[in-house]
């Protein structure tokens, strides 16, 4: 029986490679070598690949031939159990400018294993890029509340960027002016891009009360925080911490022995508070459930209190 590397069929370079060209708008490279891949995938019969990369090379060949952006992997998908939400995500890494530390915990490399993620954070990267895709961005994102289980409903937790993160301030802009039409649709996300927040506060740029941004520890602007929360205009809830406990620690299944030793590396809670002026709330894992009134991520409740999870 082959173990797991020597079973892998795309090393994490190449996957990266792919995700960079589609980033980067080279669209035709990006279809030369999907159609490679597709060959090789009949060839040795990795049946996966073969029907996700086929449908991605469909998908390409539209974009590159005829301009057209159609879909062919769900855009935005609805949640899981540790998720329940309505979700969006685009190529983690390619797309992360504000990358540091985190990289050596993304937890989002862990889908590279995977031919159907894989395609699809190239598609929605895609779409993101460009204007015809950003319409279709928006056209499923309406359809989806549009759909009996969310048309009713007062509120649709949506969160931004699962994987990936925004790239530059238009699609900073993109998203927020999207979200200001949908004022039913309540979005949040971590994020690392801290400049392009404070860029377009600096020009006058106002956002939407509907969106909340967690800023996300590990990445090389976490010293930009203080400014950025300094704002009144900053649509920021707080800070979003990944604590290093020893051992492996569950991403969804907040133990005892993990609360414990949370507190015994940040102190109690007013101790903390002491210390930095705000408190924190110990993430439970499951983001449909940690509190009574709302995801704490998610609500103005939650506001300048750190949230704490162990690296996973």
């Amino acid at each position: 029986m082959k173990n797991y590397k020597e079973n892998i069929f795309l090393e994490r370079g190449k996957v990266l490679e792919l995700m960079t060209l589609a980033k980067i708008g080279e669209y035709s490279l990006l279809l030369s070598k999907v159609e490679k891949i597709v060959m090789r995938a009949k060839k040795e019969e990795r049946i996966g690949y073969i029907n996700h990369y086929s449908k991605l090379e469909s998908f390409l060949g539209d974009v590159v031939n005829r301009g057209e952006y159609i879909p062919r992997f769900s855009v935005y998908v609805k949640g899981n159990g540790k998720l329940p939400f309505l979700a969006f995500s685009n190529a983690p890494i390619v797309n992360c400018m504000g990358m540091g530390e985190c990289e050596k915990f993304c937890y989002s490399l862990s889908a590279f294993r995977y031919p159907a993620p894989q395609c699809r954070f190239i598609q929605n990267t895609i779409l993101t890029n460009e204007e015809k895709g950003r319409e279709v961005l928006v056209e499923e994102l309406v359809r989806w509340t549009e759909k009996p289980s969310f048309s009713k409903l007062e509120r649709i937790d949506f969160r931004l960027y699962v994987d990936g993160d925004f790239a530059d301030t238009d699609q900073v802009v993109f998203w927020m002016e999207t979200l200001r039409k949908l004022p039913q649709v309540k979005a949040y996300g971590y994020s690392k891009s801290i400049p392009l927040f404070l860029y377009l506060l600096e020009k006058g740029y106002t956002f939407p009360d509907n969106y909340l941004l967690n800023e996300s520890s590990g990445g090389k602007f976490d010293k930009l925080w203080r400014e950025l929360e300094s704002n009144p205009k900053a649509p920021v809830r707080g800070r979003f911490l990944a604590v290093k406990l020893d051992g492996k620690r569950s991403s969804h299944n907040r133990t005892d022995r993990d609360r414990v030793d949370i507190k015994n590396a940040l102190g109690s809670v007013s101790e903390y508070k002491k210390k930095n002026g705000r408190g924190y709330f110990i993430c439970g894992g499951k983001c449909g459930e940690c509190t009574s009134i709302g995801h704490a991520c998610g609500i103005p409740q939650f506001k300048n209190i750190d949230i704490i999870i162990p690296i996973h």
